[in-house]
């Protein structure tokens, strides 16, 4: 595009100083629909980045929901069993992690954040991130038992159908059974129809034609 409106600046300026001022314009025309192509497609991946962005906020929210369910679900089916807050932080971490990135359910390598400080450096830390570390394996193990990540993924033909509870479909009536030794009579061969053989003459008709 800038080689063709160079030429052409130059055509007109040979031309006269009217044609130069038209050259002009056409080149600023040129340039300014370029750029509004790429405003528009600049405003085009901002949106599609801040929908993505948004879309991940919330399911990153909806698999915590899911995992806190799960952790109640634990707490009520063994009350007898006192967990510490870094085991039930843990689990709800592992099985929200798993959720969204699947993978084999260890942890990370090293604990979040809060747990890489001075406080933690002592034997009751230690002991700390190790629960925390079990209950990030246990949750994403209740994760991958529960089978929700399936409804994260979607399907794929990549691997076979899901059970699913059947869906009332198209209900078809059954067939009425003929009763035994039924037949149905003949069918009538009609006088004149083609391909219909004529009857033979009566008796008396030979008679009198002889």
């Amino acid at each position: 595009m800038p080689m063709v409106s160079a030429f052409w600046l130059w055509r007109a300026a040979k031309r006269g100083g009217r044609q130069v001022g038209l050259a002009l314009g056409l080149l600023g025309l040129s340039a300014l629909n370029t750029g509004c192509a790429l405003v528009g497609q600049g405003v085009d991946n901002v949106v599609f980045k801040a929908k993505e962005s948004l879309e991940d906020c919330l399911e990153r929210v909806r698999n915590r929901w899911w995992a806190k369910a799960a952790w109640d679900d634990v707490r009520n089916a063994h009350p007898e069993i006192k967990y510490s807050g870094d085991y039930a932080d843990g689990f709800q971490e592992g099985f929200a992690e798993y959720l969204y990135a699947g993978g084999t359910g260890e942890p990370p390598p090293l604990p979040p954040r809060g747990y890489r400080t001075i406080h933690y450096q002592t034997p009751q830390g230690y002991q700390a991130i190790e629960e925390w570390f079990a209950g990030f394996r246990d949750g994403a193990a209740a994760a991958r038992a529960s089978g929700d990540r399936q409804w994260v993924t979607g399907p794929s033909s990549l691997r076979g159908p899901v059970n699913l509870p059947a869906s009332p479909g198209l209900i078809l009536p059954e067939p009425i059974p003929a009763e035994a030794g039924e037949r149905l009579p003949p069918p009538r061969e009609v006088p004149g129809a083609p391909g219909a053989k004529e009857a033979p003459p009566a008796s008396g008709e030979r008679g009198g034609n002889r």
